[in-house]
């Protein structure tokens, strides 16, 4: 490797763990598999099950470590274990707590009992998240923690970079530049309204969140641009209530289930949203198999659990599974509701199927209710997928006007 820290972009689905796998058998063959020490660092638990069952796949020894197996070591030392992989809640506590060795450190070998330098390697899955915020100026906790961590190499894979990234790209690719990792796609546009009473609710609160955004434009200093910040964002709470929670939103959802292409994960931004999609699909029938576990409703890790499984024809989930989970057998994505301004949210929901496997085709759909931020992310996810949309499909469910 000639540049030792630095973040690799590869689109969602196009095998950014894979790479990272490949970058510590490169690592371990050059040093020894005594001469590496190394911690995989995740967003979610998920991702974090993901990457142990892959470095486990291919020999490379690793330790997935959990907050319950911090608490039961919390009286001994805090220091990282070598060949671990966490969360990023944890790495960034037992950073702040505990006592680390040098990015190259002496140690013994454990098959000739000779002292060798080892080599530190920290690899950040969804490296983005460690960035600078631009109001306050200064890297995200969890940039903060990779900043301080001494390691050799620091190696960050991501499909969605963002400015002032602490771990800089020096390597990027393309879906158009990698049209044979990804397979073709169908995109449906599924027109529908929201119901009166949410329409002028997401009207109301849309006028304020721009007088907040006028305004804020007036600050002289941070605290004043935190206090707009946190107004603003509370607003953009309501408002993904709104787009998640309407009965029209939900019941267009469950009308889609007659086009996908099973299996298929439809992703909402609340859990009470979660639960009512559930309910309505299963009790309407719309998916093959009546089994109750043929729709699996993501709530927590168990469920989690239950889906990385793969026994399931639909998963409806907010936030869990969108980034990072590799599922390849999903055949359509369905966006419920989702963020209007987030596209690295954005990209990592549709990426959930876009990792390709012989004949598949990838079928996205993105509930757009009529006058809403529907249209702007439906325009961003065309230029963003670019050629490899095949198809362009509208499903219209709306209500004319009165």
């Amino acid at each position: 490797m000639t540049k030792k820290i630095g973040t690799i972009v590869l689109p969602t689905g196009t095998g950014k763990t894979l790479v990272g796998v490949g970058l510590l058998k490169r690592l371990i063959s050059t040093y020894g598999v005594d001469g590496v020490d190394y911690v995989v660092i995740t967003p979610t638990i998920g991702l974090a099950m993901q990457w142990s069952r892959e470095l486990t796949r291919y020999n490379i020894p690793n330790s997935l470590l959990t907050q319950s197996f911090i608490r039961k070591r919390r009286k001994r030392s805090t220091r990282i274990m070598r060949n671990s992989v966490m969360t990023y809640p944890l790495f960034r506590n037992m950073v702040k707590s505990g006592k680390h060795e040098g990015p190259v450190y002496s140690s013994i070998s454990f098959k000739t009992g000779e002292r060798i330098q080892v080599h530190k390697v920290l690899i950040m899955d969804e490296a983005h998240h460690a960035h600078s915020v631009t109001a306050l100026q200064e890297p995200t906790k969890i940039g903060q923690a990779v900043l301080k961590y001494p390691a050799e190499y620091k190696i960050g894979l991501s499909a969605t970079p963002v400015e002032g990234m602490v771990l800089p790209v020096i390597y990027q690719r393309t879906y158009n530049q990698l049209r044979d990792y990804i397979p073709p796609i169908h995109f449906y546009n599924v027109i529908t309204n929201l119901t009166p009473k949410d329409q002028l609710t997401y009207l109301r609160v849309s006028r304020s969140m721009s007088k907040i955004l006028e305004s804020m434009q007036e600050c002289e200093d941070k605290t004043c641009v935190e206090a707009h910040r946190t107004v603003f964002h509370n607003y953009v709470a309501t408002r993904l209530s709104v787009m998640s929670n309407d009965p029209n939103i939900i019941d267009t959802t469950v009308k889609i289930m007659k086009y996908v292409d099973f299996p298929a994960i439809i992703f909402t931004q609340r859990l009470m949203a979660v639960s009512n999609l559930a309910n309505e699909i299963f009790s309407k029938g719309t998916v093959p198999g009546r089994e109750q576990q043929s729709v699996i409703p993501v709530l927590d890790e168990g469920t989690l659990r239950e889906v990385m499984q793969g026994n399931w024809k639909v998963v409806i989930a907010a936030k869990r599974i969108s980034e990072g989970i590799d599922i390849p057998q999903v055949n359509s994505v369905v966006l419920s509701s989702y963020p209007s301004s987030s596209r690295t949210v954005l990209i990592q929901m549709v990426g959930r199927v876009l990792r390709n496997v012989p004949g598949k085709v990838a079928k996205i759909f993105l509930v757009n209710p009529r006058g809403t931020y529907g249209e702007k992310v439906m325009k961003f996810l065309m230029d963003f997928l670019g050629e490899r949309v095949e198809q362009y499909n509208v499903l219209d469910f709306s209500v004319p006007a009165p």
